[in-house]
């Protein structure tokens, strides 16, 4: 049997439909020990809002135009480069003016399937933006702005099938968040408070390990100082192959650049891919699976694993370790050390840059061979996992997108 889909204007769905507002930031009380949550438009991203980076004080949320907005209710952001862009909030908050709220009527419309509606219709949203040198949406755009709706049980059916994806997708990041937190606890036991297991098994430092002087500070004996390029086979800054020959670019080989490097562990999933003949234009810039990419100019200070054979921008240094140098090792101790690659990329102009030559130079406190073994054998497992994790969630968003837009076309029925 047909199913019978109608239109609907989002402003005809909502119980409330508002913007938000900003607490004058001179106003130190307004943020100083804020209990409420407030939300900007920078952290609305097609993901679900369980917690923000800012909050905001009752004084705060009384002096200027913020509402309160209930869970389960719809964030579209209005302005520049994030204009269309949507986010599910699950926790009550407020925002700031530049997001239009959705509070979904539950008897006419299902509010995750308008999510993913939106979601779906991003390009038609963005198609809408108007305005000067910056154009931007308005709550009135939001409101006319026409939807499909099909009875309200099968809203729900194709809600839940698509929840079922992002919610294991979620479940994945959750898991992976705890694994590398495990991981780099014990790297900072081992290796930042030098509490590794001695020959009987106790604490180095506090069974009384002998330490020694280094130009770095005390270290346990036994350890050096070594430059990034004494232990590396190589450290290799990257190329952009020429945009303007197009056969550079397929589905061959990863091609990382900065934005694909955030929140994540292993570089599974990038923006550009390089042809087999893009690759071969620029051999030399191919690094191999578990090398360590660190960002050095504009966004200094990232770090990723590579899961297969890639290549990478030139605003990225890649350290290719030699055998015996554990890549999680060194994983995390670029991490440990990514303030200070900011201000060693800092030198004054408007983008940050560290060239490969400063790069080669940095110095860390490398242990004994058997230390490394020993943290390299534990923490495989965990960084194993952590990669079958991304790719599974790689995997679902594929099926995820490849069912949204037939979903919510009627093409597939439920």
């Amino acid at each position: 049997m047909t199913v019978e889909w109608r239109e609907e204007q989002i402003g005809n769905i909502c119980k409330q439909i508002c913007s938000g507002g900003t607490p004058k930031s001179t106003n130190i009380e307004y943020y100083t020990n804020g209990t409420i949550p407030w939300l900007n438009t920078k952290e609305i991203n097609f993901n679900r809002i369980f917690h923000t980076e800012k909050n905001i004080t009752e004084k705060a949320l009384n002096s200027s135009s913020a509402k309160w907005i209930e869970a389960d209710s719809i964030i579209v952001a209005l302005y520049g480069e994030t204009a269309g862009k949507v986010a599910i909030t699950k926790i009550a908050l407020t925002t700031n003016q530049a997001c239009c709220n959705l509070t979904i009527d539950p008897n006419k419309a299902d509010y995750n399937y308008i999510y993913y509606f939106l979601k779906n219709k991003n390009q038609s949203l963005i198609n809408l933006k108007n305005g000067g040198a910056q154009q931007n949406l308005n709550v009135k755009i939001i409101k006319e702005f026409s939807i499909r709706l099909p009875p309200l049980p099968v809203q729900k059916k194709i809600a839940a099938i698509l929840s079922s994806l992002d919610d294991k997708i979620e479940l994945n990041t959750r898991m992976n968040n705890v694994l590398e937190e495990i991981a780099r606890a014990l790297f900072r036991r081992w290796f930042v408070e030098f509490e590794f297991p001695n020959a009987e098994g106790k604490p180095y430092k506090s069974a009384g390990g002998k330490m020694v002087e280094s130009e770095m500070g005390s270290v346990p004996e036994g350890w050096n100082v070594r430059k990034l390029n004494d232990i590396s086979k190589e450290i290799i800054c990257g190329k952009t192959p020429s945009t303007k020959i197009l056969e550079y670019y397929g589905n061959s080989t990863p091609f990382i650049t900065i934005p694909d490097m955030h929140n994540q562990v292993y570089a599974i999933s990038t923006e550009r891919y390089l042809s087999i003949n893009g690759v071969q234009s620029q051999p030399k810039k191919t690094i191999p699976k578990n090398s360590i990419c660190v960002s050095c100019i504009a966004t200094p200070g990232l770090v990723c694993l590579t899961a297969k054979n890639s290549q990478t921008n030139q605003q990225i240094n890649s350290i290719v370790c030699k055998d015996e140098i554990s890549p999680y090792f060194i994983y995390f101790s670029m991490l440990n050390i990514s303030e200070f690659i900011c201000t060693l990329g800092s030198s004054g102009s408007t983008t940050s840059n560290l060239n490969k030559g400063q790069f080669s130079k940095i110095k860390l406190i490398i242990p004994s061979c058997e230390i490394m073994k020993e943290f390299d054998k534990i923490t495989s497992p965990i960084f194993k996992q952590i990669k079958g994790n991304q790719i599974e969630s790689q995997m679902l968003t594929e099926v995820r997108d490849t069912l949204l837009p037939k979903l919510m076309s009627g093409e597939i029925e439920v």
